[in-house]
């Protein structure tokens, strides 16, 4: 295992790309003074207000036949709708800071999925889909990294429910099983930087491979079995000191050795990789600059032939595996915080809107045809 302070994570000094990073992501308020995030004390503020006009930080969709809409918001709520919008339910005890992530399991029993929320107040909550109303676990990053500062700013869901992973603005990453409400944790790491996106890539032996991204643009691959962690290597970074914002994974056979991963940066770049068990080391991806501003999120498509990239500068970009660009950018008037396709018969995408309506889901989000 690593150690504290791996040679390639260092914090930057703060830089004018940096600090729009920070406020446009809510981190520190516009023109407020610079400090260790890790080192704060009071939840940040945001720069889109409190319970008025929250904006609608991120997004996901279930695979069930009836999918269901997740999304949440920087006043730290939750909700569940339907894809039209329908049936909008808020999901109990919301995070007394910003919610700045949902993650879901991939069962097709709506019982079975766990729905995960990760807010700046440090924890991460456990729900059911199928009970809105009950939260099952608090996962509090505070019994382990301390302070009161702690935010956890990802958080990823293996497909049947069996782990989850979580990292935190302190540098810090834990696997932990969602389902168990008082189950202890296996830490993975802890670095000067903090984690901005994770995500499990299955393997057909059971275990797992999870990728990390951090705030300096590093990314780096481990391999998970048994509650034994290898850290298979660095990957190729983003090379500009700006955090990678967001990693989607794609498969096309649970027993395919390898797999497709996208990540998208505030360089405005996406990188496609091919990860697999064991692999790191410096590979280098596919480029593709998509962006004229940040990356928020990244999607890939249910048959792994097309990337869906959006941003602060509100463009839907759609990018094909081989890094080229595919159809008519969709532009909107707003930043765009979250991307999930669909995947049915009519190849739709869903993607936020600016502002969060707590009584009219489909106010939150928009869908859009993928042309």
């Amino acid at each position: 295992m690593a150690g504290k302070n791996r040679p390639f994570h260092s914090r930057e000094s703060e830089t004018p790309t940096r600090r729009r990073f920070l406020e446009a992501a809510g981190i520190v308020a516009a023109g407020a003074a610079l400090a260790n995030p890790s080192k704060s004390s009071a939840a940040p503020k945001g720069r889109y207000g409190h319970n008025l006009n929250p904006r609608p930080n991120c997004l996901a969709i279930t695979s069930e036949t009836n999918k269901r809409v997740i999304v949440c918001d920087d006043t730290g709520s939750t909700y569940v709708s339907t894809t039209s919008g329908a049936n909008n339910t808020r999901f109990a005890s919301p995070h007394s800071g910003k919610a700045s992530f949902v993650a879901v399991s991939k069962q097709s029993d709506p019982a079975q999925v766990f729905v995960l929320t990760a807010g700046f107040d440090g924890h991460v909550f456990v729900y059911k889909l199928s009970d809105p109303s009950t939260r099952i676990r608090d996962f509090d990053h505070h019994l382990n990294a301390g302070g009161s500062g702690t935010q956890v700013w990802t958080v990823a869901v293996t497909d049947d429910g069996t782990h989850a992973i979580s990292g935190t603005n302190g540098g810090e990453i834990r696997i932990w099983n969602p389902n168990d409400p008082n189950g202890a944790s296996v830490a993975v790491s802890a670095t000067d930087e903090p984690v901005t996106a994770l995500a499990f890539v299955p393997q057909a032996d059971g275990s797992y491979v999870f990728l990390a991204g951090y705030g300096d643009g590093k990314m780096e691959s481990w391999s998970y079995a048994d509650g034994a962690l290898t850290r298979d290597g660095e990957l190729y970074d983003h090379q500009t000191a700006l955090p990678v914002n967001s990693i989607a994974v794609y498969k096309a056979h649970p027993n395919d050795a390898n797999a497709l991963a996208v990540s998208g940066s505030f360089d405005s770049n996406i990188r496609i990789w091919n990860v697999g068990k064991g692999q790191g080391g410096g590979q280098k991806p596919k480029i593709f600059k998509s962006h004229n501003h940040f990356i928020w999120r990244v999607a890939i498509s249910s048959d792994g032939k097309t990337i869906a990239a959006v941003g602060e500068d509100g463009q839907v970009v759609f990018v094909d595996a081989n890094a080229n660009e595919t159809g008519a950018r969709k532009t909107k008037a707003h930043g765009i915080m979250g991307v999930e396709f669909l995947n049915d018969n009519n190849g739709g995408l869903l993607i936020t809107k600016g502002q969060l309506d707590p009584f009219n889901a489909s106010a939150s989000f928009e869908q859009i045809k993928v042309t």
